[in-house]
């Protein structure tokens, strides 16, 4: 029988994670011809108990590697053995990479262009148990764009809250996301999208005409939206007929004539569409008098 002892184990064996990624660190054993550190995984808090179980991760003779693409909000434990150039096995070494998870919410759906939003998070440990005092960022990218890039960066407090005040100038998607520690994988949160309405002035000048005459229907969306299009509409019974079409000027202003041709009173307004970056709006309901 080969009475010979197996090698020791690795030492230092630890862990750091990311967002979606663990760096694992290692000090290899002295005194010992190396033939192979092996690591393998287990989602949850169970290393894999055999070279056989769990999924591989490495197998070589380097002291570093990063394993990438991990899932989201999930915790993985991790075991590693010595195989020295004999074939022996050392015992197993043991780290865990505890989940975390990260929520979001935004204290409206929709602000009116020069407005601001409240984005808050709660982010924890998958027990349950909130990250205090981490640095959490928060990410934003247009409704249109493909890229979310850093707009904050927030300490959370004793329950694992952060919260930022934004004001964006296009509907925007929020997310949280906190980028891992030792010990600890990193998370993104969920998408909040918060739409951006223009402002629109609204100005009907004269409110009240002879019969013959006309009055001035004008105003301004802010932002601009030069060369976009605005359409005057009137109220016919419970609904609305359009009544013009006009492209909005480099400053944003809109301007319809209204000339009715009967007396009475007539209900306009100004409706705006949505494009690709902002919401569509409309004026309030206006009143022309025609005696």
């Amino acid at each position: 029988m080969d009475l010979t002892a197996p090698p020791p184990p690795v030492t230092n064996f630890s862990v750091t994670g990311g967002s979606s990624t663990a760096t694992l660190r290692w000090t290899k054993p002295a005194g010992v011809t190396l033939g192979q550190i092996m690591i393998r995984t287990a989602v949850g808090s169970t290393p894999p108990p055999l070279v056989t179980s769990g999924t591989s991760v490495y197998s070589g003779t380097a002291s570093l590697y990063t394993m990438t693409r991990l899932a989201n909000s999930a915790s993985y434990a991790f075991r590693t053995w010595v195989k020295d150039s004999t074939g022996k096995v050392s015992p197993g070494a043991d780290v865990l990479l505890v989940g975390t998870k990260a929520t979001v919410t935004a204290s409206g759906a929709w602000i009116t262009y020069g407005g601001s939003v409240t984005v808050s998070t709660t982010v924890t440990k998958l027990d349950g148990s909130p990250l205090a005092g981490a640095p959490i960022v928060l990410y934003a990218k247009a409704k249109n764009a493909t890229a979310y890039a850093a707009v904050a960066t927030v300490t959370s407090n004793a329950n694992g809250v952060a919260t930022s005040v934004q004001k964006p100038g296009a509907s925007t998607q929020y997310q949280w996301g906190y980028n891992g520690a030792v010990g600890l994988l990193g998370t993104k949160s969920a998408v909040a999208l918060v739409e951006v309405r223009p402002g629109i002035s609204s100005y009907l000048t004269p409110a009240a005409i002879k019969l013959g005459a006309s009055s001035n229907f004008y105003g301004y969306l802010t932002p601009a939206h030069q060369g976009t299009k605005a359409y005057l509409q009137r109220k016919s019974g419970t609904s609305w007929a359009a009544a013009g079409t006009g492209v909005l000027t480099a400053n944003g202003k809109y301007s319809f004539v209204v000339k009715p041709a009967a007396k009475g009173t007539y209900t306009y307004r100004v409706v705006w569409l949505a494009d690709a970056d902002h919401q569509g709006t409309q004026t309030p309901s206006k009143v022309l008098t025609v005696s």
